[in-house]
């Protein structure tokens, strides 16, 4: 008997076993979400074998644990990828907020009333996702916001900040009473 032969199709076998689907080897689900009590958004699961079985998890974390902002990170391992850029847009939204971004973004959900949009599907992908908006609760801006904003966009009406996108309505004349902000924000993996 041929033993290189017999070494080789184990290492066949070994490999063949590694990259079958029903190991889990193609794709990897991880969860992400900002814990009760903390402030940032971390890993909190990455042994999900499928897309549904993620989900369940999602909906675990969130109704038992009370975890805020989850959101499921699909990575296809079938695909060569860089890892750098793959982290990067992973985190890249939560971590990349200036000080003053969020400071206005804090100030206009305080003075702003919460309407949760519709929710829809990504046709390409199956993404659910909704837009919310938070309508300003007084027909006028408070003047250190509209400082704020601008000191953010400039002469500019709108602004984006990762997924928010803030509107101010400005007074047509110079002298009037500001105007009035508008904010939504994009909600993605319902």
């Amino acid at each position: 008997m041929n033993t290189e032969r017999v070494g080789q199709t184990y290492q066949d076998l070994k490999y063949k076993n590694m990259r079958t689907p029903s190991i889990g080897a193609i794709k990897e689900y991880v969860i992400w979400g900002v814990p009760k009590g903390k402030k940032d958004e971390t890993i909190l699961f990455t042994k999900a074998k499928n897309m549904a079985e993620a989900k369940n998890v999602m909906k675990i974390l969130e109704n038992k644990y009370d975890v805020k902002k989850t959101r499921i990170q699909v990575i296809d391992l079938s695909k060569s990828y860089d890892i750098k850029k793959e982290f990067t847009q992973a985190i890249g939204a939560v971590n990349t907020y200036k000080k003053d971004e969020l400071s206005l973004i804090d100030e206009i959900k305080k003075n702003s009333t919460l309407v949760k949009g519709k929710i829809s599907t990504s046709p390409q992908d199956g993404v659910r996702y909704r837009y919310d908006r938070y309508v300003f609760k007084y027909p006028h801006a408070l003047n250190y916001l509209v400082k704020k904003f601008e000191s953010l966009a400039g002469r500019s009406k709108n602004i984006n900040i990762g997924n928010f996108s803030i509107y101010y309505d400005r007074p047509k004349f110079a002298g009037s009473k500001n105007g009035s902000f508008m904010m939504t924000e994009l909600v993605e993996n319902i």
